[in-house]
């Protein structure tokens, strides 16, 4: 977390230490962040279902109330999008798309380290690009320059990021700031507790207590390797917990009402507490339920066409790629905010695939303008 710290102690030193700043820059960076949304969303699927995903998600109800939390999420989120966006748009167009995209993915995993998950999909996305027989390019030099651009682009991304990422290093150890990297140096505790069948891979105080009164070194991360080979030998129970995870992961109420109303004073808030809270999660139960019907529509779809390319493959690498770790370590509802951008892209051409439909089959035309068709 200390690079999400020095990002505040900068704002708070250049602002003054009213917090409010670091709110209002939450909101900044959500609205950048839906910005980015209808900017993939009509590229990747059509207009219309990027419109639908930005307006979606700007009224999802965790991303407004976390906005008053500080958190890392909303900025490293922003950074994110931001870098897959000009992956999808500009990797091929410009020649130094590849250094923004790889600082932007750096900084990005400075906020939050979310990194590792991140670079595994987009180079397994520019494999699949590099890989890909782009049926209508018939002229074999051509398709052989493309794969070779596409090839220095992840090279460059791959570069720029590790590169990025020891510099910061080097300059936090080099100031002073940090004794150490910032790199998780305790990265068997999120197996630890994503292995506990106690608390089904949430947090455990009882883990907590025996585990952080040792110091970091090869003695507590021996002891940790012993409790997640305990944990892990009875193979039926496993299968269990990671049933029990996913449905606790993708299928439980937001906690977000928890960290800006449960934990604000009664007399800082407007409404009565708990109808509030009440509210707020049963919007956001409509929503997500409707977000995954809707997502699970699009997906269908996008499975079922005839097609050449598949842009939208990066996004659900990454949806694979984050539900498939969140069986091994910690999970909290809270952590499905970086991802639901990339179900909302995905609800949005649901939705444009509907109202296509809905409007071909009652005006018996298919559709006229180009913001129409589902590219």
């Amino acid at each position: 977390q200390l690079g999400f710290s020095f990002y505040e102690s900068v704002i708070i030193r250049c602002f003054g230490d009213n917090i409010f700043i670091l709110k209002l820059l939450n909101i900044f960076y959500s609205t950048g962040t839906v910005i980015f949304i209808y900017l993939i969303g009509a590229k990747v699927f059509n207009e219309l279902a990027g419109r639908m995903a930005a307006f979606l998600y700007a009224f999802y109800i965790p991303n407004i109330l976390y906005s008053s939390v500080l958190t890392n999420q909303h900025l490293a989120t922003f950074l994110f999008y931001a870098a897959f966006y000009l992956i999808i748009k500009r990797f091929a167009h410009n020649k130094f798309s590849w250094l923004y995209i790889g600082l932007l993915l750096s900084l990005g995993n400075l906020m939050r380290p979310l990194g590792p998950i991140i670079i595994v999909a987009v180079f397994i996305y520019f494999i699949l690009q590099i890989l890909q027989p782009y049926i209508k390019t018939k002229d074999a030099a051509e398709l052989k320059a493309r794969r070779k651009k596409i090839g220095k682009n992840l090279v460059g991304i791959l570069a720029t990021f590790f590169i990025a990422n020891a510099l910061i290093n080097y300059s936090f150890v080099a100031s002073g700031i940090s004794k150490y990297p910032l790199s998780n140096r305790d990265p068997l505790w999120k197996f630890v507790i994503g292995f506990n069948y106690e608390t089904s891979g949430s947090y455990s105080s009882e883990d907590a207590s025996r585990f952080m009164g040792m110091p970091i070194g090869e003695k507590r991360a021996e002891a940790e390797k012993e409790v997640i080979k305990e944990r892990v030998a009875d193979k039926e129970q496993l299968l269990d917990l990671f049933h029990i995870k996913f449905l606790n992961m993708w299928g439980g109420t937001d906690a977000s009402t928890f960290w800006s109303i449960s934990l604000t004073p009664q007399e800082d808030v407007p409404f009565n507490k708990e109808k509030l809270i009440s509210a707020a999660q049963s919007y956001e139960r409509i929503i997500y339920v409707s977000t995954t019907i809707l997502s699970i529509i699009g997906l269908i779809c996008l499975f079922l066409r005839k097609q050449d390319k598949y842009p939208y493959t990066l996004f659900l690498l990454l949806i694979v790629g984050y539900v498939l770790i969140h069986l091994l370590i910690e999970i909290q509802t809270r952590y499905r905010f970086f991802i639901f951008p990339s179900f909302m892209l995905l609800e949005g051409f649901g939705i444009s695939v509907i109202l296509f439909y809905l409007i071909a089959r009652f005006t018996k035309n298919k559709p006229q303008t180009k913001y129409e068709e589902i590219n």
